[in-house]
């Protein structure tokens, strides 16, 4: 997983009939934003891959500052605009700030990042916050949980600093990866390799070696090769038990469904729940029925306004500690 590196972004319209506002981050950054009643669009270059896109969605009704959901969308389904997703959201009262195309796990840092320096300005209130992750859990898992290490490393070359305070109170996520040993890191092997830059034995020894050492010595084992200790920094069980306490870890709700072919094996999310519930953490898996992968990015099934009563019923529960 390589550091992403700002280039300048290029200004978009994006919206008819709306204010243009541009705003000079630093020498290296562009960033450009378009007002419209209801949403504001963010562009900035933050990999090497292309540009990276937050859409700011806000609620018509309920007052500012809005809680707000950072929605970080499936790889595989990037082209598609959760529309029906989002609107279930906004429906509860909460903004939707959309990552669109996130990487493995630096573009959730780079999101945060920009949220926590910038939500103020368009009425965003990121004490009150809810990361929901489709597809690669570590997007929205990683930055949830990672210490302030974790943080200064995925951030570097992001567009905004690294937040003084990280406060996410819960992670929602659907059909997940959170490269477990004995689940999407064995099962993908080949593509976390090439994610990565190392070969495919490499990450079978590396998994082989993690499933004979507890989670919590994973950061420190002297068992572990040092090329491949920047994977093992980004496996999000490697924070489960500390070095944050775990009363000051964002609760966990792992949603998964039951779509024959779906990407990603159900135990995933079963797996990762229970480990984290064994480390202290509040955390729970649950099946949603009649729900594949994909359904939840798509606008003709019911599958995304379950998935967002599921996210409100969580999000109400916390936010009103």
């Amino acid at each position: 997983m390589r550091s992403p590196s700002v280039r300048h972004s290029h200004a978009h319209r994006v919206a008819s009939q709306c204010a243009l506002v541009v705003v000079l981050l630093s020498s290296l950054l562009l960033l450009v934003a378009c007002r419209t009643e209801s949403e504001e669009i963010v562009y900035y270059e933050s990999s090497s891959s292309g540009p990276r896109q937050i859409t700011v969605h806000l609620p018509k009704a309920g007052d500012a500052p809005y809680p707000v959901v950072l929605v970080t969308t499936s790889v595989n389904h990037q082209s598609l605009p959760y529309e029906s997703l989002v609107d279930a959201l906004l429906s509860d009262g909460m903004a939707v700030a959309k990552l669109d195309n996130p990487g493995m796990g630096t573009d959730g840092f780079c999101a945060w990042s920009w949220l926590a320096a910038n939500g103020a300005d368009i009425r965003l209130n990121t004490d009150q916050a809810i990361v929901f992750s489709h597809g690669v859990g570590i997007a929205g898992t990683l930055p949830a949980m990672g210490d302030e290490a974790l943080w200064d490393m995925m951030n570097e070359g992001c567009p905004s600093p690294t937040p003084e305070r990280v406060h996410i109170a819960g992670v929602v996520t659907f059909g997940a990866w959170f490269m477990l040993p004995t689940g999407s890191l064995t099962d993908r092997a080949g593509q976390f390799a090439a994610e990565f830059g190392v070969g495919v034995d490499q990450i079978r020894t590396l998994t082989t070696q993690l499933e004979d050492i507890p989670p919590e010595a994973w950061l420190t084992s002297d068992q572990i090769a040092e090329e491949m200790r920047p994977i093992v920094k980004v496996l999000p069980l490697a924070y489960a038990h500390g070095p944050t306490p775990a009363e000051d870890m964002p609760a966990m709700l792992l949603l998964y469904g039951d779509g024959a072919g779906d990407p990603i094996s159900n135990e995933e999310s079963i797996a990762m729940a229970e480990a984290l519930a064994a480390a202290g953490l509040s955390a729970r898996a649950e099946q949603l029925t009649n729900a594949s992968f994909s359904a939840v990015a798509s606008s003709n099934t019911e599958v995304p306004q379950r998935v967002a009563e599921a996210v409100a019923e969580f999000a109400a529960d916390l936010l009103a500690e």
